[in-house]
């Protein structure tokens, strides 16, 4: 990468004597300038010195500056300040010295000062940006480690659009193409199991009206014909002013817990033999609640160091609620046979955890009660990193719109900078050319003429060389404002090079053009400058018709006649004497 050179830098990378040269040298130009522009007696005794001190004071530092202030201050008390060549000078020639140390050392301080604050600033806002940036990183990084390594993927659903967004571990879950389907119901409809598909649906609908938090499980046909079971879990999500944002969750890949699930009902012979190397805690319970069983995750998601220690103890002892919670929960368990949801524990150390606890009640052949199975996944952690990642998306979701935000409307700036003149305001040449060929193009469609001006500043180069370019430049800007109160809404107006403009006028016959350009010419020749004085144009009309092959052709004939008019003595219009 190439090194950029930053101008208000160069007091902190060039050398003292280095510094103090540029200033003298900007002291000269300074100098020399006021002879040569202002004589000693125009009482504009300070009009170059006070841009030259703040030059020196931005760009070479508090100790150039200084000096270039004491040279200019010296410089205008002997050489431009009554009797001139002299020090003998008037009380109020030394006021005028002594403020403009004052003001001129006052306001290096404020530059001088204002650019450390300023590069102080802007560093300490560049270190912020690259950590919040390292932070969105590692986050999306441990987002896609979570969602690896149990098997789950994330989803978004905006309810306003009814767009939804799927992560690639979710397309993976549903045995899906990112490439070719799109994240929607409609997609997702089509590979869940007809038996379950509705109960679903209707699950996670009556939750987006209601905004509540849902649990719902479903089976998802794969392209092979497998059965998935997904466990899907959601909620609504709102911003810091409480409006709904969007509603998001997750999708667990919870085929083994079902099947683990359907050999319980089987045969308890056949789970006792494996349940106790499941990966998800297991636990029988018999009709009060106390353990009857339990596997070693079991024990480690409680915090007891093995499953011995848990039989003959309640459950209920480890349930966060009171004993009249589990009671309810008990009750209700046994009612229906089956329970699943979402519950709150507290661990042997009183720490809360949040789990999943599935289960099935086992009854003998009469109906009587025999134990419940129930197998518990500890969500804590989950629950904590779905959380932080909500928040970071929330967070880099602002960052982004405002960063959009941003990027539009510079890149709105930067069309507008390259097809306008940046001293008259009016189009330039590379817009004149596409509003001709726009134009062109749509007369040859309604066969409507459109007339074209080519209009010249008579002896423009008279008024730089007597006044300046900086005159120059405010007649061209009287011109372009005269232009723009004169013209219609509908016309068009481009500086098209130095003291030449392009007009043009859509749906206009030679007639009207010629008294456009006498109104024109006319207004410009009675409104003097305040300094240049009188000014005057030259007009060249032509009108372009649908039979001519080129936009150029008019163009041409307008500037031949604008030369025309130029020769026959200036400050008038030429144009065809019919059409």
């Amino acid at each position: 990468m190439g090194m950029q050179l930053n101008l208000n830098d160069l007091h902190a990378k060039l050398s003292l004597p280095i510094r103090l040269a540029i200033a003298v040298i900007i002291f000269l130009i300074a100098f020399l300038l006021r002879i040569w522009a202002w004589p000693p007696e125009s009482g504009l005794t300070f009009i170059t010195f006070y841009p030259a001190a703040f030059l020196c004071f931005y760009l070479c530092g508090t100790q150039p500056g200084f000096l270039v202030t004491t040279l200019s201050a010296l410089s205008a008390f002997y050489i431009f300040s009554p009797p001139y060549w002299s020090f003998d000078a008037s009380d109020e020639s030394i006021s005028a010295i002594t403020f403009f140390l004052v003001s001129t050392w006052l306001m290096g301080y404020v530059l001088t000062r204002g650019n450390y604050w300023h590069n102080q600033l802007i560093s300490k806002e560049h270190d912020k940006l690259e950590e919040i940036d390292k932070q969105l990183l590692t986050t999306n990084e441990l987002l896609m480690l979570a969602e690896r390594s149990v098997s789950a993927g994330a989803w978004r659903w905006y309810i306003d659009t009814d767009r939804m967004v799927w992560s690639d571990q979710l397309y993976k879950l549903f045995g899906l193409n990112p490439e070719v389907d799109t994240p929607s119901f409609e997609s997702w409809r089509k590979i869940v199991h007809p038996d379950d598909l509705k109960g679903a649906e209707n699950l996670i609908k009556e939750a987006s009206r209601n905004l509540n938090s849902f649990v719902t499980f479903y089976r998802v046909i794969l392209p092979t014909g497998h059965i998935r079971w997904i466990d899907s879990y959601g909620g609504p999500i709102y911003d810091k002013l409480g409006k709904l944002i969007e509603f998001s969750g997750i999708c667990i890949n919870s085929t083994s817990l079902h099947l683990a699930e359907q050999q319980i009902q089987e045969s308890e012979q056949r789970f006792r033999n494996m349940f106790t190397n499941l990966t998800v805690g297991y636990q029988a319970l018999d009709i009060n609640g106390g353990w009857l069983d339990a596997n070693q995750k079991m024990a480690q998601i409680l915090g007891f160091a093995t499953p011995e220690e848990m039989i003959g103890q309640r459950f209920t002892d480890s349930w966060s609620d009171t004993g009249e919670g589990f009671a309810a929960f008990y009750q209700h368990f046994k009612d229906n046979n089956f329970v699943e949801g979402e519950f709150m524990l507290k661990r042997r150390d009183l720490q809360p955890i949040t789990v999943i606890i599935s289960g099935r009640i086992q009854r003998n052949k009469e109906g009587d009660f025999m134990c419940a199975h129930t197998v518990i996944i500890d969500i804590t952690e989950r629950q904590k990193m779905e959380q932080k990642i909500i928040e970071m998306n929330a967070e880099l979701e602002l960052k982004i719109a405002a960063r959009t935000t941003e990027l539009s409307k510079a890149n709105e700036d930067l069309r507008h900078l390259s097809r306008h003149d940046a001293l008259t305001g009016l189009h330039n040449r590379l817009s004149a050319n596409e509003r001709l060929h726009s134009e062109f193009i749509s007369m040859k469609r309604s066969q409507n003429n459109y007339a074209v001006l080519m209009l010249d500043i008579d002896s423009f180069k008279e008024v730089n060389d007597i006044h300046g370019h900086a005159i120059g430049d405010s007649v061209l800007q009287q011109l372009a404002q005269t232009l723009k109160s004169t013209l219609r809404e509908s016309d068009f107006a481009a500086r098209y090079g130095g003291e030449e403009f392009f007009l043009l006028l859509p749906n206009t016959e030679l007639f009207d053009a010629r008294l456009v350009a006498e109104k024109i010419r006319h207004t410009i020749e009675t409104t003097p400058h305040p300094v240049a004085g009188k000014i005057t144009v030259s007009i060249g009309v032509a009108i372009a018709t649908p039979e001519e092959l080129d936009e150029y052709i008019a163009v041409k004939e307008s500037d031949d006649y604008l030369y025309a008019a130029k020769k026959s003595g200036r400050n008038c219009i030429m144009a065809a004497t019919h059409h």
